[in-house]
C-alpha cells in the first residue's frame, strides 16, 4: 500500500461483526485494510480471519460493527457470541491456525540464513576427515618449524 506509515508487526485476529447485515461487514472489512490489516479469511459474513498490525488492534475494537476481537484461541466455555451452532465448526479451524502458525514460529532458527561470518557467528565445524587432515598439516608445521629450530 503506497504512503504506509505503519511498521508495526501483523498479528492474526479473530473478529465476529455485530448483526447479519452484509454492510455491517463491509464496514467492518474496511475498517481493517484502514488500519493496513487484510482480510485473510471470511466465514458466514460474520466471522473474519484477518491479519492486523499490533498496535492497531486496541482501535479496531472500538469500532461499533465488532461484537468480538480476539488475537487468543477461543477455549471453554466459549464466550456467550460464539455459542450458536453455527460457529462451533469455526472454533476449531482458528485454534489450529494459531497453533501451527506460533508452533512454526517457535521452531524457526533464528539464525537460519545468516552468512557463516556474520558477526557474533563462528564457521561450522568441517566434517572430521577434514579435521583429521587438517590436524596432520599442523603437526607436519610444528615438526618442520622445530626441526628448523634446532639448526638455528
Amino acid at each position: 500500500m503506497a504512503g504506509q506509515e505503519n511498521t508495526s508487526h501483523l498479528i492474526d485476529a479473530f473478529l465476529l461483526v455485530k448483526g447479519d447485515a452484509m454492510d455491517l461487514f463491509e464496514q467492518l472489512s474496511r475498517e481493517i485494510e484502514a488500519v493496513y490489516g487484510s482480510v485473510r479469511h471470511v466465514f458466514l459474513h460474520r466471522i473474519i480471519f484477518a491479519s492486523l498490525p499490533a498496535d492497531k488492534v486496541a482501535a479496531l475494537r472500538e469500532s461499533p460493527v465488532l461484537a468480538l476481537l480476539t488475537t487468543d484461541e477461543i477455549v471453554e466455555p466459549l464466550p456467550p457470541l460464539l455459542a450458536a451452532d453455527e460457529f462451533l465448526d469455526i472454533i476449531p479451524i482458528w485454534n489450529k491456525l494459531l497453533r501451527v502458525k506460533r508452533d512454526s514460529a517457535h521452531n524457526r532458527a533464528t539464525d537460519k540464513d545468516l552468512s557463516w561470518d556474520a558477526e557474533g557467528h563462528l564457521p561450522p565445524d568441517p566434517p572430521t576427515q577434514i579435521k583429521e587432515m587438517m590436524r596432520e598439516w599442523e603437526n607436519e608445521m610444528n615438526n618442520a618449524a622445530d626441526n628448523k629450530k634446532k639448526y638455528l
